[in-house]
């Protein structure tokens, strides 16, 4: 049986657990929060605080340290609305189903895809992001992303879709594939 100070402290906990959630929205890639991506990734403290994640010997150096999967960080409003993420080479398909399914929630789809001449391009959209993302500051109601896929990320080699090593990742509000931007 609980006693009434035993029951108060598992209802804090509850109500606190409960909150946490809801303020991440369950979403721990694009779009969410400061806190659930410091919940969920490990900051590289060889570079300025916020910026780098996820160090991994696996991954080419960067600027002389480790190599990282998330680089170039962009935490505003609350939010991460961008960054890079490095993986090792892979096929143009293989990269876009890691992506959807590791950086952003279940519900996201692929809006369009077009090859460009130094890149390849996904408009990524889901309702889960749109709830996340509609605010007033940020002002993103169809939860939509643009996801830039190049090849030799590290040295600035020529794009080869046999070969994706790197994703960056943009807010950008949805747009018709004819109005895609450059690489």
């Amino acid at each position: 049986m609980f006693r009434a100070g035993a029951f108060a402290a598992l209802l804090v906990l509850v109500v606190v657990a409960s909150g946490a959630l809801a303020a991440s929205d369950g979403i721990t890639g694009f779009g969410a929060t400061n806190v659930a991506w410091n919940r969920t990734h490990i900051p590289d403290p060889s570079f300025a605080p916020g910026s780098v994640y996820d160090a991994d010997p696996s991954l080419p150096s960067v600027n002389g340290h480790m190599g990282a999967h998330y680089t170039t960080v962009l935490h505003e409003n609350g939010r991460v609305l961008g960054y890079e993420y490095h993986f090792t080479n892979r096929p143009i398909s293989a990269a876009m189903r890691d992506v959807l399914r590791t950086q952003f929630p279940a519900d996201a789809k692929t809006a369009w895809f077009v090859t460009k001449g130094a890149c390849s391009q996904m408009m990524v959209t889901s309702a889960t992001l749109g709830r996340a993302l509609s605010t007033k500051a940020i002002g993103d109601r169809a939860g939509a992303a643009m996801v830039e896929f190049g090849s030799g990320s590290y040295g600035g080699g020529t794009y080869n879709p046999r070969s994706i090593d790197d994703a960056l990742f943009l807010l950008l509000g949805l747009v018709p594939r004819s109005q895609a931007p450059g690489c």
